[in-house]
């Protein structure tokens, strides 16, 4: 995308949350990232990953997420569309019942701005991601 890391990890996890009042996760995970570009055509992408303990400890992928970064300064809030692939009858008995989800190979490919017409995905919900630029 032209887009250049000059300070900060590309990558990271949060923490495992859980609200007991509400029942929705809340997250407050700060990422402080520098970046330098030639042109600003394209904006920096965030790529998330959705995991899930469950009642038994597993840890399951839930679904994947992109949004592009906003590029002017202020306080932007984002709904990122989370989604994840879903295969054949057999795929989805054993996501359903084993918890075994269907992942990509390489998700890094998703902020290059390759769609996923080829993919057969299902909606999971959105995230609210919330910039302080």
């Amino acid at each position: 995308t032209g887009w250049k890391l000059l300070n900060g990890s590309a990558e990271g996890q949060t923490q495992e949350c859980s609200n007991i009042y509400t029942g929705k996760p809340t997250f407050a995970h700060p990422i402080d990232l520098h970046y330098s570009t030639q042109s600003i055509q394209n904006s920096p992408k965030l790529l998330l990953q959705v995991f899930c303990r469950d009642k038994y400890g597993r840890v399951l992928f839930i679904a994947y997420g992109v949004c592009s970064v906003p590029l002017t300064p202020g306080s932007h809030e984002i709904k990122c569309h989370t989604w994840k692939p879903v295969g054949n009858w057999q795929d989805r008995l054993r996501d359903r019942f084993l918890g075994m989800s269907l992942q990509l190979k390489t998700p890094n490919l998703l902020t290059n701005g390759i769609d996923r017409f080829e993919l057969l995905t299902e909606s999971v919900g959105t995230i609210c991601v919330e910039f302080q630029i």
